[in-house]
C-alpha cells in the first residue's frame, strides 16, 4: 500500500521526474489535479476522467493508474496513493507543474534545457 507512512522524504532525481513526465497517465494525473478544485480524488474518478479524455477503456485506465502511474507519482512524493482505499491526494511538485505549463500547448512531454 502507498500512503503517507511510506512517502518519500528525499528530493526526487531529475531522471525520476523525467520518467514520471514521460508517462502519459502520470501527466494526465498532474493535469487532472492542476485543473481540479480539490486536492483528492478516487481512483474511480481518475480512471473515468482518463477514459473520457484519452478515449480508452476505463478498466485499462484503472490498471495503468493502479500499477504504474500512481505508484510512480507516489514514489517521488507527488501524490499520496492509498491503494487499499483507492484514494489519491495530490501533494504537488513545483518542477513538474512548471514542466506541464511549458508543454500546455502541446500535451506531450517537453524537456526544459537548463
Amino acid at each position: 500500500m502507498f500512503s503517507q507512512d511510506t512517502a518519500r522524504t528525499s528530493t526526487p532525481t531529475e531522471d525520476e521526474l523525467h520518467a514520471a513526465l514521460s508517462n502519459r497517465y502520470c501527466r494526465f494525473v498532474l493535469h487532472y489535479f492542476s485543473d481540479a478544485s480539490e486536492s483528492a480524488a478516487s481512483v474511480a474518478d481518475l480512471s473515468t476522467a482518463v477514459a473520457h479524455e484519452k478515449d480508452t477503456d476505463e478498466d485499462k485506465a484503472v490498471v495503468r493508474l493502479h500499477h504504474v502511474a500512481l505508484p510512480k507519482l507516489s514514489s517521488i512524493g507527488v501524490v499520496d496513493y492509498d491503494a487499499a482505499n483507492k484514494t489519491v491526494s495530490y501533494l504537488g511538485h513545483s518542477h513538474l507543474e512548471g514542466q506541464l505549463r511549458i508543454g500546455e500547448s502541446e500535451p506531450e512531454y517537453v524537456v526544459a534545457v537548463q
